[in-house]
């Protein structure tokens, strides 16, 4: 990914691992240099890389998930796959749950399944990723989560949310064209969420609302949409009214992610602002 003739270095980091469902000990993985590459997030809070005069253009979206081609094991976590310590000098265990572990070793052909209508083979997932490999990574990523929602285990739906709003931008700029299915996807995962408080703290609650909004305002019911942004406005409320009484509440986040619901509000008719592919607001 090396630009040679005009200098540039990657922003891209490697490193060699082992699979913790199939032992193969040459999986790369992908991971992104610190502060080399700026980021400003569109109307659906997904990153949008930019230009830098120092490092090659990379889209980090195409490479969140690493990806094992022979069992398709896929993490965007490198301490669930095994890899030598350097500090330490030993081998980590694997940090990922048994219960999935067990599953993907079981159902190889279920999770071959997956990846029926995608051509992937020893080269796609590494760089530059194929757009065969870049579809894959998120299909099993949303296969892995599934089962961690089945293994109870927590924020999960939150996680799949995210992951299918990556795949609708990711589908929007390999196909040209807005898969609504996927944002209905993403929807049902965060009214989930919404409804069951499973979110690791309060202020994912406020970005949670944002996204409802949005997606419903995206999908045209206005209805559905207003009727989040008046929880959204008490939410709001309740928070200012506590901050009163204890001023080590915050009221930033709050304040933040209503605003933003707000101006997408006013702005929702110009096509422009769900374009995905740019970052927003526009100006």
């Amino acid at each position: 990914m090396s630009d040679s003739s005009k200098g540039l270095a990657s922003p891209i980091m490697t490193a060699i691992i082992t699979c913790p469902v199939c032992d193969r000990d040459n999986v790369i993985f992908y991971s992104l240099k610190a502060k080399s590459l700026a980021s400003k997030q569109n109307v659906f809070s997904i990153p949008i890389y930019l230009d830098t005069p120092k490092y090659v253009y990379v889209d980090y979206n195409d490479y969140t998930f690493s990806v094992c081609p022979d069992c398709y094991f896929t993490s965007a976590n490198k301490k669930e796959f095994i890899y030598m310590d350097s500090i330490i000098g030993v081998k980590n265990k694997t940090t990922l749950l048994p219960k999935v572990l067990q599953h993907w070793k079981e159902n190889p052909k279920e999770i071959e399944d997956i990846l029926a209508d995608n051509f992937v083979d020893e080269t796609s997932f590494k760089e530059p990723r194929t757009d065969e490999g870049i579809i894959s990574s998120y299909k099993l990523a949303i296969y892995k989560t599934s089962l961690e929602i089945k293994y109870k285990i927590p924020y999960s739906n939150l996680r799949r949310g995210k992951i299918y709003l990556k795949l609708f931008y990711t589908s929007r700029k390999l196909y040209k064209k807005d898969n609504e299915d996927i944002l209905k996807l993403a929807l049902e995962d965060f009214e989930y969420v919404f409804k069951e408080s499973d979110f690791p703290e309060i202020s994912y609650e406020y970005e949670l609302l944002y996204l409802i909004a949005a997606i419903y305002m995206r999908l045209g019911d206005e209805a559905k949409a207003t009727s989040y942004m008046k929880v959204f406005d008490q939410t709001k409320a309740n928070i200012l009214q506590k901050a009163k009484a204890d001023q080590r509440i915050n009221t930033s986040e709050v304040v933040k992610w209503l605003t933003r619901a707000k101006d997408l509000w006013q702005e929702r008719s110009d096509n422009n602002v769900w374009e995905v592919m740019k970052p927003w607001p526009l100006r």
